[in-house]
């Protein structure tokens, strides 16, 4: 009897060891298929990000693209050139030649600040304008001489024994002409003012109109002295 409770113990022992490994098996497969799954969806996703980040380098560094042209920034813009004559820009000296200008009378007349003073006029109309302080000094023929630090003026007498203005030199640079050439200014600038000369040489410039002359005198192109001349 007893024999028979034992062999019934270890049938019973055998089904339940065998149903217990039947219902584990599964299980075990399942996790290692879940574990097998998750893996493989996630790597194609890694993979595509991967390959999209080397792409974007690749497109970013590919030596082999061609480059846009770079746009100028403003201060590289080119510039336009200079014009070659009628307009001096600051800072650039450019020689006009062009003949454009004309001479007429009221070019003969002196300035000086808002008193205009002609050739010829009388002396003593002149100290009437410009004033009698000056340093005078006495010329052969019974000419004078009247030193103003900025202009000297020279008379002569005439036949009826007036003393009238016979020459301005204007010796600074604060003083020009009519039309606005002075000391410093360029010599072949002349043109531009007042035309061809009627008298050119190396080292002075001379228009007349009438019996009045306008005298440039000139060295290294530059004006170094401004005359008036009443030819009489």
């Amino acid at each position: 009897m007893k024999k028979i409770y034992i062999v019934l113990a270890l049938v019973l022992v055998s089904v339940l060891f065998c149903g217990c490994y039947d219902n584990a098996k599964p299980v075990v497969i399942e996790s290692e298929y879940t574990e097998e799954t998750t893996s493989s969806s996630t790597e194609p996703t890694t993979e595509g990000e991967l390959r999209a980040k080397v792409g974007t380098v690749k497109v970013s560094t590919d030596p082999t693209d061609p480059k846009k042209p770079k746009k100028k920034k403003k201060n590289q813009e080119e510039t336009e050139p200079l014009p070659t004559q009628g307009v001096v820009q600051p800072g650039r000296h450019i020689v006009v030649t062009t003949v454009c200008g004309s001479v007429n009378s009221n070019d003969m007349d002196f300035i000086y600040i808002d008193r205009v003073v002609k050739l010829n006029e009388s002396m003593e109309s002149v100290f009437e304008k410009l004033g009698e302080d000056n340093i005078s000094t006495e010329l052969p023929k019974g000419k004078m001489e009247y030193d103003y630090s900025n202009f000297v003026l020279t008379s002569y007498v005439d036949g009826n024994d007036v003393e009238r203005l016979e020459r301005i030199d204007v010796l600074s640079e604060d003083m020009g002409t009519v039309k606005g050439a002075k000391i410093g200014s360029y010599g072949t600038e002349m043109r531009r003012y007042y035309g061809e000369p009627n008298v050119y040489k190396s080292n002075s410039i001379t228009y007349t109109k009438g019996n009045n002359s306008l005298i440039f005198t000139v060295e290294d192109n530059l004006v170094t002295k401004i005359t008036y001349l009443y030819n009489h």
